[in-house]
């Protein structure tokens, strides 16, 4: 009887997740890049900055790698030092592209419940890029490079802030 109960609960709470996930407000209405090409960020990118989240780890180090396997999927992989735990982590997520000329994606650590990405600026040659979650707790800047010039911050960051974003939340990793 325990193990039907607790399979309801766990099917109650697995449905309410994804209904609320699917049917939240999105609080951060912007211009995602037109004619974006997924294809050019496949690789390493270092996250230079995020905006502090309560769900987040406390991770630092962070990289983020995105993938193409042989039958066209993309994932992304997540690695970072927890500074709680004092270990390394890494964590594999499954991406779905919404539109192939759009700057969104979706990424999903924990199948079936995805997380909308939009990428609001990127560099000509993609060398770094601010992405933006659905609502205004999540914001990242990531590059190729363990560094970015500061003009570029600062662009990024003013952009962030004519959005809704508050950059005294913002954590420099």
């Amino acid at each position: 009887m325990d193990n039907k109960k607790n399979l309801i609960t766990f099917t109650a709470i697995a449905v309410g997740t994804f209904i609320y996930n699917y049917l939240k407000p999105i609080k951060s209405k912007v211009e995602v890049i037109n004619g974006f090409k997924f294809e050019k960020i496949l690789g390493e990118w270092y996250q230079i900055a995020h905006l502090k989240n309560h769900r987040e780890k406390p991770l630092t180090n962070i990289k983020f790698t995105f993938l193409k396997d042989d039958l066209e999927n993309y994932e992304g992989v997540l690695t970072g030092y927890n500074l709680a735990k004092q270990i390394n982590i890494t964590k594999v997520s499954k991406i779905k592209l919404n539109d192939d000329n759009l700057g969104i994606f979706r990424a999903a650590f924990y199948t079936p419940f995805f997380t909308n990405f939009h990428i609001v600026r990127v560099q000509e040659k993609y060398e770094d890029m601010l992405i933006f979650g659905n609502n205004l707790d999540s914001m990242r800047i990531l590059s190729r490079e363990k560094e970015i010039p500061k003009d570029r911050i600062e662009l990024y960051i003013q952009y962030a802030k004519s959005c809704g974003f508050e950059p005294s939340n913002i954590i420099w990793d």
